[in-house]
């Protein structure tokens, strides 16, 4: 066994020697430019949900969701993914906590993820098509969920720190894409439905963007809300 100093100073030389794996960037490819054109959406509702009017605690949730997206999206192109998908997955509770403490609910009792989505759908203020919305979140978090509690071969990390931690993989790069792409559409539907009347305040480049990210369906539906 090495002496401590001795391994840390292989450590270091390691880490400072790292190469990260780009590969799974293609700038021509169709599904990087809707990931972006989603993520883009996401950025764009921070401008709405960090207002003082929606409270301390929603504005803290919603930097951690965008966060957890951000970690995501940016370790999924470094072809990083267990750690990817273990932050989607945290962007999907802190999404939900956002919309029920929008609903007025008092999330602090709440002490389990299970306990967040039973709350959605118990919710008498919530829409029907908003509950669908998080359930099929909910589906999606409990595909990622077999990240931790799976031993299936699909679900493991299979690089070693200080010998590889970062190698393009093509069917995990499109997984964790598509599941990506699939959560930020959701999240941005989920947000226009809880918001959609502040979207007037932001700017008209802004609102194109916001709305190009969104599906017919909830565009159709808060059209007949007005």
């Amino acid at each position: 066994m090495s002496a401590p100093s001795t391994a840390l100073f292989a450590i270091k030389a390691f880490v400072s020697a790292l190469r990260i794996s780009t590969n799974g960037i293609n700038e021509g490819s169709d599904k990087h430019r809707e990931t972006y054109r989603l993520f883009h959406a996401i950025l764009i509702w921070d401008i709405i949900l960090e207002r003082p009017k929606h409270g301390k605690i929603l504005n803290l949730y919603q930097k951690e969701t965008l966060a957890d997206l951000s970690t995501a999206y940016f370790l999924t192109l470094i072809c990083v993914y267990k750690p990817a998908r273990l932050s989607l997955r945290s962007a999907i509770e802190n999404c939900v906590r956002v919309l029920l403490l929008h609903e007025g609910v008092d999330i602090e009792p709440i002490k389990s993820v299970h306990g967040l989505f039973d709350l959605a759908n118990a919710s008498a203020s919530m829409s029907a098509t908003q509950k669908f919305r998080i359930s099929t979140l909910h589906g999606i978090y409990g595909e990622l969920c077999k990240t931790v509690h799976s031993v299936a071969i699909n679900y493991m990390s299979l690089e070693i720190p200080f010998q590889s931690i970062s190698k393009y993989d093509t069917q995990r790069s499109n997984s964790n894409l598509k599941n990506l792409r699939d959560t930020l559409r959701l999240i941005n539907s989920c947000f226009y439905r809880s918001f959609y009347r502040e979207i007037d305040t932001l700017s008209p480049r802004n609102q194109d963007a916001v709305l190009d990210a969104l599906p017919r369906a909830i565009k159709k539906e808060i059209t007949e809300l007005k």
